[in-house]
């Protein structure tokens, strides 16, 4: 179990694989599947199994997106939100791939986002 010190404050992790910080735009288009429509989000973090993102868009718990990239399609479970603590009016999303063979980083690093 690992642990975030923050001054004072001794948090658990709550993340099961390290996250790799994003600058960039998304390496395609994400999708909301319930409403079947693209979505403006921008990247923040990756993993192996999971993506985080900003977004404006108030998007439910449990929710499924689909990131498309040219033929590949990764389906996506919104597990949590919470208000950005930077930007107003912009809502931080934890994303994991609901396919257990897909490789989030390696997919952002084959489309040039990461090195």
């Amino acid at each position: 179990m690992s642990y975030i010190n923050l001054g004072n404050l001794k948090l658990k992790e709550r993340r099961n694989k390290s996250r790799k910080l994003l600058t960039g735009l998304l390496p395609g288009k994400m999708r909301r599947n319930e409403f079947d429509r693209c979505i403006s989000c921008k990247p923040i973090d990756v993993s192996d199994n999971g993506l985080g993102i900003l977004s404006a868009e108030e998007i439910s718990i449990g929710e499924t997106l689909t990131l498309e990239i040219g033929d590949e399609k990764v389906v996506f479970e919104v597990v949590w939100s919470k208000p950005d603590f930077g930007k107003f009016d912009l809502i931080r999303y934890g994303l994991v791939c609901s396919s257990k063979d897909k490789n989030i980083a390696d997919i952002f690093m084959k489309a040039g986002m990461m090195s």
